[in-house]
């Protein structure tokens, strides 16, 4: 089986080995609980904080009871008819929707009544409730509150670094609990005759408006194993908190508030006090000044208003990819650093490459980012520097291993100019006795006996060896003599190539050379009408063969180790070549003492040679392997 290479002579497989070795290297690390989430969240963080918006007027408006309302009411907590007073200013206003991110499941006389009559005549009024876990158990809305859809959970999902980046759109199973910035959202969005709706094209997302929202899972983006219970979407954060117009209690009991700021809005009234110990940390964004945390109604009203922009204007919440193609992603990196550092470069050269593809492939992530697209940047680097560094390691190593001569390459198989033109030369070619991978243009040919396994199965070993040799002898002799190159025998077939080592720099070397290859081949067929003769006269098999010809652009080096070192070619002109030679088999009419050859030439040569040389065109040919057709000419003596 014939091992693929480089043009060095590298088995494509070692760097291949060397890949892999790089992306498993990083995946236990990044899927074995975890350990670059943190990273990948500061990333994270960091290009949310790049972004940029245009001016806005958010259909949000919070109402806050800071430390001073309390001390102006005298009190821990707002009591019932307190909260009724606001909500009857409020209501004056006409808002679309009110969220109360305050807890009712205890009455806080007075007035409980005239709050109870109030929230059951105004549905727009969304109270607050916490679903809970196991360890904290939740809190229930007021019992008097008959309509569920009044009543919206507070729970937000924490990152492992105390951090909010999510948001719910609902908790449970068997009972669904919907966030109370969801269920305003929703008041808002029917005004515009707007609903929630099941998306036919993502079966398992919600589609509002003009969005898709995206239901995020345990390993997606940057996480690894969270906790992904109820519905999550992905915060966009393009507005901060304070984008949102704010006015304390204190401004609404003594109605110091703008109707346009009220008047089609949702209001949000909720606490900024510190005995409240409702704040959360957001990513890279600006907080309240004293306790450098972020409300939790202000959470809520960020979760609303980036659903009403969904809906209305298509701003789409961030999506991530699937993990297999999170794993691609990375692999595809640990591959480019492959590649890349298949080029040995001095240190300091190195480190810049190395920075210039962290730098790059950073620059892809944040990209994609800008699209809405959450891919994870972390690992994908750390492969490329692993990749990079295994890479350039492996071949520095290996370079110390090889330093073979190179006229061992070539002194068997070439005739004596050309030999001399490779030593003159020596210095363009070749480096620490290593054969410089070249691209150059040459034609390549190709031949093979037809039948020939079932003559070396059936005749006498010796009088075999005695037969082939003769064989091989005159060709070898027929394409040296045509400056040709003897690439590698395999068993009766020949690779050799016309335009190598050395890269041919005019088209009219180019030309030469698919003339010489030509001309060869036609004086193999003179040779082998002879021997077919002198074999006849023998009693020893007579034979046909197939030639197959190609020029075009391909790779040359020398492939193996210092025990031993071969010249080989590589390239789609090559395996073109080898295609045309086994091109047909079955319709190979013997002609044993008259045309004993079948000569294919592909149309790049056949544009080289001059009308002297009589050929038929057999159309557009489907070769194997190829995706396209190619012209292929016959070439008759």
């Amino acid at each position: 089986m014939k091992m693929s290479t480089d043009a060095s002579g590298i088995p494509i497989y070692a760097y291949f080995f060397i890949g892999i070795v790089a992306f498993l290297a990083v995946i236990p690390l990044n899927y074995l609980g975890g350990f670059f989430q943190n990273l990948e969240l500061s990333a994270y963080d960091r290009m949310l904080s790049l972004q940029s918006a245009a001016p806005y007027n958010p259909p949000i408006t919070l109402i806050t009871i800071t430390d001073d309302d309390l001390i102006r009411l005298q009190r821990s907590a707002i009591p019932d008819g307190t909260l009724f007073d606001i909500l009857i200013k409020l209501i004056a206003y006409h808002p679309r929707a009110i969220g109360v991110d305050l807890y009712r499941d205890i009455p806080l006389p007075p007035h409980t009544d005239k709050l109870e009559e109030l929230l059951k005549e105004h549905s727009e009024i969304i109270v607050a409730r916490k679903y809970g876990d196991a360890a904290s158990g939740g809190i229930s809305p007021p019992a008097y509150l008959l309509n569920p859809d009044q009543a919206g959970c507070t729970d937000l999902p924490i990152d492992s670094d105390n951090s909010i980046r999510r948001a719910l759109i609902y908790l449970g199973d068997n009972e669904i609990c919907y966030s109370l910035g969801y269920l305003l959202a929703l008041r808002y969005l029917a005004y515009e005759g707007i609903s929630a709706l099941g998306d036919a094209d993502q079966p398992d997302s919600l589609r509002l408006g003009r969005s898709s929202l995206p239901r995020l899972r345990s390993n997606d983006g940057g996480y690894q194993n969270m906790d992904d219970k109820g519905y999550q979407i992905l915060l966009d954060f393009q507005y901060q908190p304070t984008a949102f117009p704010t006015y304390s209690l204190g401004d609404a009991l003594d109605n110091r508030m703008a109707a346009a700021d009220l008047e089609g809005k949702i209001v949000l009234i909720g606490s900024v006090a510190e005995s409240s110990r409702d704040f959360f940390s957001i990513p890279g964004l600006s907080q309240d000044a004293i306790s450098q945390k972020t409300a939790g109604v202000k959470m809520h009203g960020l979760l609303a208003d980036q659903l009403v922009r969904a809906a209305l204007y298509g701003h789409q919440p961030f999506r991530t990819v699937p993990e297999w193609l999170e794993w691609l992603w990375i692999w595809f990196c640990c591959m480019a650093g492959v590649l890349i550092g298949r080029r040995q470069y001095p240190l300091q050269f190195f480190v810049l490459v190395q920075a210039l593809g962290l730098v790059g492939g950073a620059g892809t992530v944040y990209s994609l980012f800008r699209t809405g697209i959450w891919i994870p940047m972390v690992p994908s680097s750390l492969g490329w520097l692993f990749s990079t560094t295994f890479t350039t390691a492996w071949l520095a190593h290996r370079e110390h291993q090889q330093r073979d001569a190179l006229m061992s390459l070539f002194a068997r198989h070439v005739s004596s100019p050309i030999a001399n033109e490779i030593w003159q030369h020596r210095g363009e070619i070749l480096k620490d006795g290593i054969l410089t991978p070249q691209r150059m243009t040459a034609t390549v040919f190709f031949s093979d006996l037809v039948n020939f396994t079932h003559i070396a199965e059936n005749l006498d070993p010796k009088i075999f060896i005695v037969w082939i040799n003769e064989y091989l002898d005159a060709m070898t002799s027929i394409i040296s003599s045509h400056d040709g190159v003897i690439i590698r025998f395999m068993g009766d077939g020949i690779m050799a190539a016309f335009g190598v080592p050395l890269p041919r720099t005019s088209a009219a070397l180019i030309t030469s050379d698919a003339t010489r290859a030509v001309s060869c081949a036609l004086a193999i067929q003179d040779k082998l009408i002879h021997l077919n003769q002198n074999w006849a006269a023998r009693n020893l098999p007579v034979v046909t063969m197939r030639i197959g010809l190609n020029t075009g652009p391909l790779l040359a080096g020398s492939l193996g180790n210092k025990e031993r070192l071969e010249y080989t070619i590589h390239g789609d002109t090559v395996n073109t070549a080898a295609r045309l030679e086994s091109y047909d088999k079955e319709g190979l009419a013997a002609d044993y003492f008259v045309s004993p050859c079948r000569i294919l030439i592909s149309a790049t040569t056949e544009q080289h040679l001059s009308p002297a040389f009589y050929r038929t065109s057999l159309g557009s040919v489907a070769l194997k392997g190829k995706n396209k057709c190619i012209e292929v000419f016959r070439l008759e003596s």
